[in-house]
């Protein structure tokens, strides 16, 4: 069985973000924590913690929450990855956690000002942001309707019809996160000149992997129509994959250790000279 193409990005990402969960005690000290790294307009604005519109994305409320949002990324990442290439995927996905995390303090301070309420103080984490981005991206390139939560809605309104639903399960999750990642979202696919600029490269190609990551090489636009998944769907499918990147990775040691085992086996075995000489010494004595 040989080893799956495995996305560096994609899986650079779900390891951050299990570890800063994990707060290992040795590097508890470099991690940020939901108190020191949350998105909190009122600090980033009024004492200038820029570095929370980075760090909160990497922070989870609990177990469930992490683990639906890395099966989520491992899906949606996995995908795009291919497609895109790991260079342009990384800039995605800055672009959509830099924007939609601005868009947030944003909005929080227009609200402020506009209309009554704690706007400032509501603090929104994880990396829900990014993913509801990632599906506005894969929804555009899918033609016809999705399923979302067994509702079947046109690609086009997906990703609100999601975010509608999520909210009534979830209501206590960031509406205004969710919506600022789908605008961030369709900020990418309407802003060429941004992307140029960047530069950003559109989903007209095809990618091949090589190496350190994937390679974009020039095909034929590519739909995602048999490709995007619901909800659930996604969740099977990312354990489904990741048991199997795990599975080729413990062939490929089981491998290198019978090669190992094999080259010492032909190291211990005496030269001729070494034979002789010992043949010598023996009836010499």
């Amino acid at each position: 069985m040989e080893s799956p193409d495995k996305p560096p990005a994609t899986l650079g990402l779900v390891a951050a973000n299990v570890l800063i969960y994990l707060q290992p005690q040795a590097l508890a000290k470099w991690l940020p924590t939901l108190e020191s790294g949350c998105l909190d307009p009122s600090r980033i604005l009024w004492k200038r913690e820029w570095t929370r519109i980075i760090t909160s994305a990497f922070l989870h409320m609990g177990d469930h929450h992490l683990y639906y949002n890395m099966a989520s990324l491992f899906y949606k990442g996995t995908v795009l990855e291919r497609e895109m290439g790991t260079e342009t995927f990384s800039k995605l996905v800055a672009f959509l956690l830099i924007t939609s995390h601005t868009m947030y303090v944003g909005i929080s301070y227009l609200l402020h000002h506009l209309l009554e309420g704690n706007w400032m103080y509501r603090s929104a984490a994880g990396f829900s942001g990014v993913l509801f981005g990632l599906k506005v991206i894969l929804h555009s390139k899918s033609h016809g309707h999705q399923n979302v939560f067994g509702f079947r809605v046109s690609s086009r309104w997906a990703s609100w019809v999601e975010l509608a639903i999520v909210q009534m399960i979830f209501p206590r999750s960031s509406l205004l996160g969710h919506a600022c990642g789908i605008l961030a979202g369709l900020l990418w696919l309407k802003g060429g000149h941004l992307r140029e600029f960047l530069p950003f490269d559109s989903l007209s190609t095809r990618q091949r992997f090589q190496g350190r990551g994937y390679a974009r090489t020039r095909e034929a636009s590519h739909s995602w129509d048999d490709e995007l998944l619901d909800e659930q769907e996604e969740l099977e499918r990312a354990i489904a994959e990741s048991l199997q990147l795990a599975q080729a990775n413990a062939n490929e040691s089981r491998r290198s250790s019978s090669r190992e085992a094999g080259t010492s086996g032909q190291n211990s075995q005496p030269s001729a000279n070494e034979l002789r000489r010992r043949r010598l010494q023996f009836y010499s004595s």
